[in-house]
């Protein structure tokens, strides 16, 4: 459930994930891609755990309608879109 286990799967923008990245040799597997814990504004995205199906799903508040989800009991994992498109500019008024 923290957001430092979740990544972007893009070239890096975070100075440290750069770094690793253009260094020569081996890495680990998910060590030069960046969290979405540093994503601005801070709280753009939110968690919930639903134990009835040992799932925990990703939802962004910036893009309403995007659903991320893992399951904890296999190796299964994805993402979904279900949005108008509409980016939500009124997240600074919804974040405490």
């Amino acid at each position: 459930m923290d957001l430092k286990s979740y990544v972007h799967w893009r070239n890096p923008k975070q100075a440290d994930k750069i770094k690793v990245r253009e260094t020569k040799g081996l890495t680990q597997t998910t060590d030069f891609l960046d969290t979405i814990n540093a994503d601005e504004p801070a709280g753009c995205w939110s968690t919930v755990f639903e134990p009835s199906a040992c799932l925990a799903t990703l939802r962004s508040n910036v893009w309403p309608g995007f659903v991320g989800f893992a399951s904890l009991s296999g190796p299964s994992y994805g993402h979904v879109y279900f949005g108008n498109g509409v980016c939500n500019s009124d997240i600074a008024f919804m974040l405490p």
